[in-house]
């Protein structure tokens, strides 16, 4: 599906939030943990920054990922979406701890959990 063609749904459904979920890759393979990006969009941006902190703050509670940034960044999605809006990025497949925590049953598990209860 075309990036617009997302954004065309994202904005007919009119959600509360959008989380659109991506894995990371560094050259540098020591590079780990999760990260969110949002929007500079004055309507949606303290919406979108306050949930994804709270999403990565549940998301590393554990231990098994490592806590890194919420910042701004002009993504398509993050531009067009009518609505508040993160990109969550849930780990490092170029790390190999990352990789092989979110590769697992267990670790999908848990993510997806902590994703659920940070947005309830």
């Amino acid at each position: 599906m075309e990036l617009s063609e997302r954004v065309s749904v994202i904005n007919n459904l009119k959600p509360d939030l959008v989380v659109s979920l991506h894995v990371n890759s560094n050259m540098n393979m020591s590079a780990n943990g999760a990260e969110a990006y949002v929007p500079s969009n004055e309507m949606f941006h303290e919406k979108s920054k306050e949930s994804a902190v709270i999403v990565i703050d549940k998301m590393t509670e554990d231990g098994n990922l490592n806590k890194r940034k919420v910042t701004e960044a002009p993504f398509y999605i993050l531009k067009n979406a009518n609505c508040p809006v993160m990109t969550l990025l849930i780990g490092f497949l170029s790390n190999e701890k990352d990789r092989d925590y979110i590769t697992s049953e267990k670790g999908q598990n848990e993510i997806a959990l902590n994703i659920l209860e940070a947005v309830k």
